[in-house]
């Protein structure tokens, strides 16, 4: 949580629907303005949601992984995880998690967001890095 936090305190006051801008930014270890900046080059309007395809177009270029890609993800008995229980599914390394009309920076299973430990029911999951 003191990532999400840091990035908030650092960014100007006046942002907002940028949850997909911190998210980048806490999950590959880039500067919040740097990731606000592609973001604006690659269509996303100021104050304005990212759709999913445009976040993990993001992710690629940042990272230079072209293998990124969102998972489905289901518990075994084909229930939903949700932001409190999705860190034991993947423990270790950065993912970013995706909700209903969110998105969120987890790392080594710790949600840095102000959905931690909360009951949003997991959509995808795409892995940044292990």
């Amino acid at each position: 949580m003191e990532l999400y936090n840091d990035i908030k305190k650092s960014r100007p006051s006046d942002r907002r629907n940028d949850c997909s801008v911190v998210s980048v930014s806490i999950a590959t270890g880039t500067a919040y303005d740097v990731t606000e900046k592609m973001f604006a080059s690659m269509g996303r309007r100021f104050n304005r949601g990212s759709s999913i395809p445009m976040i993990t177009a993001a992710v690629r270029q940042l990272t230079g992984n072209k293998e990124i890609t969102p998972a489905y993800v289901r518990k075994p008995c084909q229930g939903q995880y949700t932001m409190q229980t999705i860190g034991l599914k993947f423990p270790k390394g950065k993912h970013l998690v995706f909700v209903n009309g969110h998105v969120a920076a987890m790392v080594d299973g710790v949600i840095h967001d102000w959905t931690a430990g909360r009951r949003h029911r997991v959509l995808y999951v795409t892995t940044v890095s292990a």
